[in-house]
């Protein structure tokens, strides 16, 4: 049997990288997968691995400089089940998209509260109605712009804001997948993975 690399790959046993305030950026096909703070800093740049969703955008698991952890694999601003008037497992888009999918998971801060354990489900798609896989929890009048989210399960959640002058303190370790990394002037270890 041969010897598998793929956990130490991923946890930084290619190497690692020492910055005091320059822009870094892992070897060609790899990426960071840990910053190590040598003291207190904050970051000009952090910028996430992206990848691209089943909807065909580019999208970023982790925390950035640049975007939040970004919204669903779709967003709909205007969603709701017209004042509780639709069957109680059905919700209504403000217009058809052909990006919501049969499985794909949906969070709405009244409606469809997001769980870990228990989320809503995407179970037929009709035009702009969507039936779920139980009843909503809240009615919603059209016309309240609350945004709905719908993403594929262990692909992207929603939520979270860019990073700004957010400061870390030393010893603090960020993991993620970098592709490219800028203290502000503070020394740090960035670990290379695959």
């Amino acid at each position: 049997m041969g010897k598998s690399t793929n956990l130490s790959y991923n946890f930084g046993q290619l190497g690692s990288v020492f910055s005091a305030g320059d822009l870094i950026k892992p070897p060609t096909g790899k990426v960071f997968v840990a910053l190590q703070l040598l003291e207190d800093l904050s970051f000009t740049t952090l910028k996430a691995e992206a990848y691209i969703n089943n909807s065909g955008d580019s999208k970023q698991n982790f925390i950035s400089t640049s975007i939040s952890h970004g919204n669903g694999d779709h967003e709909d601003t205007d969603t709701h089940n017209d004042n509780g008037n639709n069957d109680d497992k059905v919700i209504t888009l403000a217009a058809a998209s052909a990006s919501i999918k049969k499985g794909m998971i949906v969070e709405h801060a009244n409606m469809c509260p997001s769980s870990l354990t228990d989320p809503y489900r995407v179970v037929s798609v009709d035009g702009a109605d969507i039936t779920l896989n139980k009843s909503v929890a809240a009615n919603e009048a059209n016309g309240s712009n609350e945004k709905a989210q719908f993403y594929w399960e262990r692909s992207q959640g929603s939520g979270g804001i860019a990073l700004g002058t957010q400061g870390f303190p030393a010893g603090f370790i960020l993991f993620g997948r970098f592709t490219s990394v800028n203290s502000n002037n503070g020394r740090l270890i960035a670990y290379i993975g695959e």
